[in-house]
């Protein structure tokens, strides 16, 4: 242990690979060193115990990466501790296998650690991992529920869009926001109605979060090969979020346009150099640059006669 904290990766290696040496009793008893805060100084196995979580997820280590998350399985049940059993279960985040799913979805139902629980098995990201978390999603309280959903929605998840369906209309303001959030991030195209039904009915501060779920919701289309309704999406984004402050909106949306559609949507960004909003148009004019060449070139100088001196400037810069 006095080894760590290591001076370089090279040391901290050496250290680790040494570390492990002791096995699956001498990593417990050094577990067993672990103590919550303010009871006594345990940096030295804090540190020996992240340095070999990072070391055993070398390309090559899967074996002692499976190994040693076995030991951390044996110590978070010997703990009785609950933050030295989120700090295992954090290290867990790096070195959990598909084997450790089943001890780890046991917390998924108390309430301190529910939330690295969640992370653990989203860090092994297996459709078993998955699972898990649907399995308890209508079991736990609503603390941790928002947990779960968070999680699902990082997975992507589409396996879980019928149970979260019915938490997007909850009176809880966290759950709600966090079903959304899920569903937003499945890609699923059947959802979308709840998405525009919350922009439109949620309050004031939540509506204001609406466009971003819209935005996430349509990069997920994409990448599920539904270009159609993706575009669809920005589209409307652009032309409803012109307001001065909400040209962050519009530009990202222009931004996720630009990425599906390639130079098909040159026009549109030429098209762009006639909005009133600066911030907008240095937008369209940055994702131009993507799109080189004469017959493009030719077309932003034929615009450039069009527009007034200000903006005829920002396009000779272009």
């Amino acid at each position: 242990l006095e080894q760590f904290p290591a001076s370089d990766s090279p040391q901290r290696n050496k250290a680790a690979a040494e570390f492990l040496q002791l096995g699956s009793e001498g990593i417990r008893e050094a577990c067993r060193m672990l103590m919550p805060s303010g009871a006594g100084d345990d940096s030295a196995v804090r540190f020996a115990l992240s340095g070999t979580s990072v070391y055993v997820n070398r390309p090559g280590g899967e074996k002692e990466r499976y190994l040693f998350a076995g030991y951390l399985l044996k110590a978070l049940d010997e703990s009785n501790n609950v933050e030295v059993r989120s700090f295992l279960l954090q290290l867990l985040q790096r070195t959990g296998t598909g084997e450790s799913i089943e001890a780890i979805s046991r917390f998924l139902k108390n309430r301190e650690l529910c939330e690295p629980a969640a992370q653990a098995l989203l860090s092994i990201r297996t459709s078993q991992a998955e699972k898990a978390l649907i399995k308890v999603l209508d079991s736990v309280d609503s603390r941790n529920r928002v947990a779960i959903l968070k999680a699902l929605g990082e997975f992507n998840s589409r396996k879980a869009v019928k149970k979260i369906k019915k938490y997007a209309d909850s009176t809880d303001p966290e759950t709600r926001r966090a079903a959304l959030f899920a569903l937003a991030s499945s890609g699923d195209p059947e959802v979308e109605p709840y998405l525009s039904r919350y922009a439109l009915a949620a309050p004031l501060y939540e509506r204001n979060n609406a466009p971003s779920l819209y935005l996430r919701y349509a990069r997920r289309l994409a990448e599920e090969k539904k270009p159609d309704v993706s575009i669809r999406i920005c589209r409307d984004l652009i032309k409803y979020y012109q307001a001065g402050h909400e040209q962050n909106i519009a530009a990202a949306a222009l931004t996720l346009l630009t990425e599906i559609s390639g130079d098909i949507i040159v026009p549109e960004l030429i098209e762009a150099a006639d909005n009133p909003n600066q911030a907008f148009r240095a937008k369209a004019f940055e994702l131009s640059e993507n799109f080189p060449g004469e017959e493009i070139t030719n077309l932003w100088i034929k615009k450039a006669q069009e527009v007034n001196p200000y903006v005829k400037a920002e396009i000779i810069s272009l």
